[in-house]
């Protein structure tokens, strides 16, 4: 359990309440630090003649820090997923002076069409980069029309194709780039958001887009070389994706979820990947069906239980036990894939705590 955990052990909690507290101390200097202003309240009450139990003197410690209650303050001070360091892999596309980035160097053991797309993102950003600083500007529209090969057009979530959060790259036809898929902190973390925001224009709910048809009809410099780093901070964060899920393409219309029936899908890359697909914006819960299949629930707490064989308890949002950051945490993953492990087929509880 870890900060912004959520003890499922109250009948009826305010789960946005946690958002408020006093978030220092932390961790065992938290526990530490309530447990000893507890002994003071019974202390105190004591030499007022009067007398406090330990659990009382808890909660009101607990209370006087702005947590809900005792649980919440303790969840509080137990150890969540580490959080690396932002990622500053790519330069922002404001910022155009920088040199274009290259691809880290990778050892490929067979043929994959997920890194090809990569191979392919990065080819269109050098060929914008070219366009922009090599060719007179009258001629640049015309040069820009024989990149040829898949426009990385737009990213799409549609729930009706892929049951999941995450966007997938999608080219003019809106078919998918094979393994170029991000959630929405992938996302942010490429400069996407902000790309869209400013030169997307009003695009379809549900998308981002990368090359607009005004992008792709310019003949300015700054634009073409801010598209070339768009593209390029895409294709290095899709390189960590490959990184991460070990090569593997994602399952076109199967969302990410793991059957545990089949042991062979309980890898640190899948668990690894089914952490990233949902951001840390809101609530969420770790779910196994009574079938087995493994997923990420938007729905928490003792809602809609039926059907599950077990879940964990709720994660808070803001506290990293999802998103991109988690399952970039080598140790949150591993021990997530543990919690899989020792609950499939026969889970310890129907709430499984650790």
């Amino acid at each position: 359990m870890g900060p912004g955990y959520l003890t499922e052990r109250s009948a009826s909690v305010n789960m946005c309440s946690l958002a408020a507290y006093d978030k220092s101390p932390k961790g065992n200097d938290l526990a530490s630090a309530l447990k000893a202003r507890a002994g003071e309240l019974q202390a105190q009450s004591a030499a007022s003649g009067s007398k406090m139990s330990r659990s009382a003197a808890l909660e009101a410690a607990a209370h006087e820090r702005g947590f809900r209650d005792w649980n919440a303050a303790s969840a509080a001070g137990k150890s969540a997923p580490s959080k690396p360091a932002e990622m500053a892999i790519a330069p922002v596309w404001f910022l155009a002076e920088q040199p274009l980035p290259s691809l880290p160097p990778r050892s490929l053991g067979r043929p994959s069409k997920f890194y090809d797309s990569i191979l392919e993102l990065i080819r269109w950003a050098q060929q914008l980069e070219t366009i922009a600083t090599s060719v007179q500007r009258d001629a640049r529209r015309k040069m820009l029309n024989l990149i040829g090969g898949r426009v990385p057009y737009v990213f799409v979530q549609d729930r009706a194709r892929w049951d999941d959060d995450v966007y997938r790259l999608c080219d003019r036809s809106y078919d998918p780039w094979p393994g170029v898929a991000f959630t929405r902190d992938e996302l942010a973390a490429a400069d996407v958001l902000e790309w869209d925001d400013k030169f997307g224009g009003k695009g379809a709910r549900g998308s981002f887009m990368v090359a607009s048809d005004d992008a792709l009809h310019t003949s300015e410099e700054l634009m073409l070389r801010r598209l070339a780093r768009v593209i390029a901070g895409i294709a290095l964060h899709a390189d960590l994706a490959f990184a991460r899920q070990r090569g593997e393409v994602l399952p076109r219309g199967e969302g990410f979820r793991i059957d545990l029936k089949d042991s062979a899908q309980l890898t640190h890359a899948n668990v690894a990947r089914l952490l990233g697909s949902r951001d840390d914006s809101q609530h969420r819960q770790l779910r196994v069906s009574k079938d087995g299949i493994a997923y990420v629930s938007d729905i928490v707490g003792n809602n809609a239980v039926e059907g599950l064989a077990f879940r964990l308890e709720t994660w808070v949002q803001g506290n990293g036990y999802v998103g991109l950051t988690a399952s970039m945490d080598e140790a949150w993953v591993g021990t997530v894939q543990e919690m899989l492990r020792e609950n499939w087929p026969k889970p310890k509880a129907t709430l499984v705590d650790w």
